[in-house]
């Protein structure tokens, strides 16, 4: 992981295109400023308003497929067994 660089690259949210890297909102936190989670909570409101914008536009099935890949992809702190029953899980068409 490089802690100069922004949360995510590609993200268009105010924390991220105004270059405020990991390191400094790190930083930020080790003080308990409050502007380190004002800046997380930005960007966590930018990519949840993007995440309701593409779940609008999409079947039920293709929510579910999109939300186990995205359990697979991103929790990586999960356990493995939930990993493995949520592939299991039966997707249906509605």
């Amino acid at each position: 992981i490089n802690e100069h660089e922004v949360i995510e690259k590609t993200c268009k949210c105010f924390t991220c295109t105004n270059g405020y890297t990991k390191a400094y909102i790190n930083h930020l936190f080790k003080c308990n400023e409050l502007n380190g989670n004002i800046l997380v909570l930005m960007h966590n409101i930018y990519k949840i308003d993007e995440l309701t914008k593409v779940f609008e536009n999409i079947n039920e099935k293709e929510k579910l497929n999109f939300i186990i890949d995205f359990i697979k992809n991103n929790c990586s702190l999960l356990e493995p067994s939930i990993v493995k029953n949520i592939e299991k899980e039966e997707v249906k068409d509605y």
